[in-house]
């Protein structure tokens, strides 16, 4: 095998390559849309466990709200509908000082044993 002088080892297949700049990494296009589509897919698979029930969470938060301003519905109903209660994006206090969980764009707080009040979260900008 002859030698190339300046040779680079392509990221993706190993093959060694010519280089036509400094930076350059792979031997051609394909070979990095191709290390970079893997590498993005394992990044996904990675962080399946959380993201899935998030974004489960979400869809149930704005099929129950719908066009509602604010909802009460039971645990019951809320775990019916495929909510996980233990998969939330952030928890928030209002003036009140009250604390509500949160789902991206939605919060939800426990009024007693069974019910929960469900809003759509009011974003306040900054005058």
């Amino acid at each position: 095998m002859r030698k190339i002088k300046n040779a680079k080892i392509d990221l993706f297949t190993g093959e060694e390559f010519q280089p036509k700049r400094d930076n350059q990494l792979f031997a051609n296009r394909k070979n990095q849309i191709c290390f970079n589509n893997r590498k993005a897919k394992a990044n996904r698979e990675h962080k399946a466990a959380i993201n899935i029930p998030v974004d489960t969470n979400q869809k149930v938060l704005q099929r129950v709200l719908q066009n509602q301003i604010e909802v009460q519905r039971s645990r019951e109903f809320l775990l019916g509908a495929g909510f996980n209660f233990n998969f939330i994006t952030h928890r928030i206090k209002d003036g009140n000082g009250i604390q509500w969980s949160c789902v991206y764009e939605f919060q939800f707080r426990q009024l007693n044993d069974d019910q929960y009040l469900i809003q759509k979260t009011v974003i306040k900008e900054n005058p």
